[in-house]
């Protein structure tokens, strides 16, 4: 029989830990020896041109896509990325931003520009993590946000490291919240 002082001990340990487990994986990080990939997917492979050059890949979902086999971003072209948690409307909401480099800007523009309507895979080790639709070209950031579960955001963000959030991307990504506040 469990007693009471042990029931209450285990029952604090859970409101205090579970907590700050979901917290940990929120912040800023540089890749470290990750490597992210973007690449075109698909749905059907008959609107895939090249056939042979697509490649079958389940998100982590298990739902899945045919990915191009050409990397049309890459690691090179990533600074970091930001992880945050919030509430909107009794929902927990995830944000992430992937912070493109300097340089890599208008290759990324020009390549997101050219694809509209088309879908982008983020790709970290062989497994699609998001395939979000391209609405408009990006250049300096890719914004991802919505009710993702938390052991998702876990595996994107394991083997990362964690940094500090320079502070001209932090004066921004408080800018571009603003407007959802």
């Amino acid at each position: 029989m469990i007693s009471n002082k042990f029931f209450i001990f285990i029952v604090f340990c859970l409101l205090t830990f579970l907590p700050a487990i979901s917290a940990a994986q929120e912040g800023y990080y540089h890749l470290g020896k990750e490597k992210l990939e973007f690449r075109l997917a698909v749905v059907n492979i008959k609107e895939a041109k090249g056939k042979n050059n697509w490649e079958k890949l389940t998100n982590l979902e298990n739902k899945r896509f045919f990915v191009s086999r050409k990397v049309e971003i890459d690691s090179d072209d990533v600074d970091g990325v930001f992880v945050e948690k919030k509430m909107h409307a009794g929902y927990e909401i995830w944000h992430i931003l992937i912070y493109f480099k300097k340089e890599s800007w208008n290759k990324v523009r020009d390549i997101t520009n050219r694809n509209i309507g088309r879908r982008l895979g983020v790709v970290k080790r062989g497994k699609l993590f998001i395939v979000p639709v391209i609405f408009e070209a990006l250049d300096t950031q890719l914004d991802i946000a919505g009710t993702i579960d938390s052991s998702i955001v876990e595996w994107f963000v394991a083997g990362f490291t964690r940094a500090e959030e320079p502070p001209e991307k932090k004066a921004d990504r408080g800018k571009r919240y603003e407007k959802f506040r």
